[in-house]
């Protein structure tokens, strides 16, 4: 206690008062001096050397994945790799995304060994150093309390009357420990000089490690420029070149194409149809419908007579395009004969058509004709006349099968039927069955023959897509 309160009144002295102040030499002044502007230079190098090694190892999320933190050039190089192999085996742009890719990762592995060599090989020797500077900072400390403790004790010894043994031996112990201070603080400041050599060879290891991570990138990014170009490389007028010969070779991109593909199949008309809406064809007996869609199982969309609609398929059968090639040629030929010749051919057509169903017996038309046929005998041409004209009138009703396959076409006879065969020939056939007890949801007018099941219900698909074409 007493020791401070000494230290204290010397330490007031000098800073307020004339007290007397040992000084140091002129070459110890001189020494510190220059030791103390080492150490702010390399408490710099320090804190530097620190920056540089949190920079190499830095790590950030990866873009690909938020999760995973990858060093700057292998996060590069991962992306570069990953959208390399978008590409073909053989694009010039894949390949070299691909090896810059890799190159970029070992880079930052190369990047990862440099750190290491940086902490271990020099930033290990400036700690080492900093601790010594440290060291010296703490003798220069105690130095000072020496002085003050040894100039308060000599200061004491002057001021005394008498003389006192015991203040001189105070004095002498101070003394002592102030020398022992000064002369340990001199050691050190000569050992962070001599510290300077093992300094510079750490710089020379920090160099090498330095050459050898550049030389080793380098030698990487020649390698790959040395291969760069390798691939098939995408020319925009060789790729546009490609397209244009793709769009040319497509079957729907010619107007011959579209055509052929639009008239290659054909239905033709087994029994007559009337359409009662405005989006459906009408067609008879052996007209031929050229198909353009295939919208539905039942109905499908055709042009026939001029006009585009919808139509049952099953009112029609498959008709080859060899056999209208061959009708053509045929209604060609038969256009070249004379007026003459045609009429005698429409008239064994006529006559060439197939009898219509017998009717029911129950008709009152078929029982006025026989009535009429046992009392007049002599009128039988003008009463058979009358007969097939009523006859061909008589409407049957539509049959309730669900079945889209058409009836067998019934076998044309080659002679005309007068009245009193159908007659007789009615009593021999069984009557048509009776008509369904409910009602068929669309009526199709019926043709000569008894027509197939009716069409399907239209769907709401089958109206819109007929609407838009």
């Amino acid at each position: 206690m007493i020791k401070n309160l000494g230290r204290f009144k010397q330490w007031t002295g000098e800073k307020f008062g004339g007290a007397k102040v040992t000084l140091q030499t002129e070459d110890f002044q001189k020494l510190e001096q220059e030791t103390e502007h080492r150490r702010e230079g390399y408490e710099n190098i320090v804190s530097a050397c620190d920056i540089l090694y949190r920079y190499l190892l830095k790590k950030k999320p990866s873009p690909e994945d938020n999760k995973n933190k990858l060093m700057p050039y292998e996060a590069l190089g991962t992306c570069l790799y990953h959208y390399g192999t978008v590409f073909p085996e053989d694009s010039a742009l894949g390949i070299a995304l691909i090896h810059l890719g890799q190159t970029e990762t070992r880079i930052a592995a190369l990047q990862e060994v440099l750190a290491n060599e940086v902490k271990n090989k020099y930033m290990s020797v400036l700690e080492s150093g900093l601790q010594e500077y440290k060291d010296y900072d703490s003798l220069r400390k105690k130095l000072e309390l020496k002085r003050l403790d040894y100039d308060s004790k000599l200061n004491r010894l002057s001021k005394a009357k008498k003389e006192k043994p015991e203040l001189e031996q105070e004095m002498q112990g101070a003394k002592i420990k102030y020398e022992d201070t000064e002369h340990d603080l001199i050691q050190k400041m000569a050992y962070l000089q001599e510290f300077e050599n093992e300094h510079r060879d750490a710089l020379l290891r920090l160099l090498e490690a330095q050459c050898d991570y550049h030389s080793q990138a380098k030698e990487l990014l020649e390698s790959i420029k040395q291969d760069w170009g390798r691939g098939s490389s995408s020319d925009p007028t060789e790729v546009m070149g490609k397209v244009m010969m793709a769009r040319n070779d497509s079957p729907i991109c010619t107007s011959s194409s579209i055509q052929e593909s639009k008239f290659e199949k054909y239905r033709k008309a087994s029994f007559d149809f009337n359409g009662q809406n405005d989006d459906e064809i009408s067609f008879k007996t052996g007209d031929l419908i050229t198909v353009i869609d295939e919208i539905d199982k039942g109905w499908w969309v055709g042009e026939a007579n001029g006009k585009r609609g919808i139509f049952p398929v099953n009112y029609t059968e498959e008709y080859d395009d060899v056999h209208r090639r061959r009708d053509s040629v045929s209604t060609n030929h038969s256009n070249s004969s004379s007026e003459s010749a045609m009429k005698p051919r429409r008239t064994s057509s006529i006559r060439q058509r197939p009898p219509p169903p017998p009717p029911s017996l129950s008709s009152p038309h078929i029982n006025n004709n026989n009535n009429n046929n046992n009392n007049n005998n002599n009128n039988t041409n003008h009463n058979s006349q009358a007969s097939l004209k009523r006859v061909s009138s008589i409407h049957y009703p539509t049959p309730t099968s669900t079945s889209s396959q058409p009836l067998p076409m019934p076998t044309p006879m080659t002679q005309t039927i007068s009245a009193p065969d159908v007659v007789s020939r009615h009593h021999s056939m069984p009557p048509p069955p009776p008509p369904p007890a409910t009602s068929v949801t669309r009526q199709r007018s019926t043709a000569i023959r008894p027509p197939p099941p009716p069409p399907p219900v239209r769907s709401n698909t089958i109206t819109n897509r007929v609407a838009f074409e």
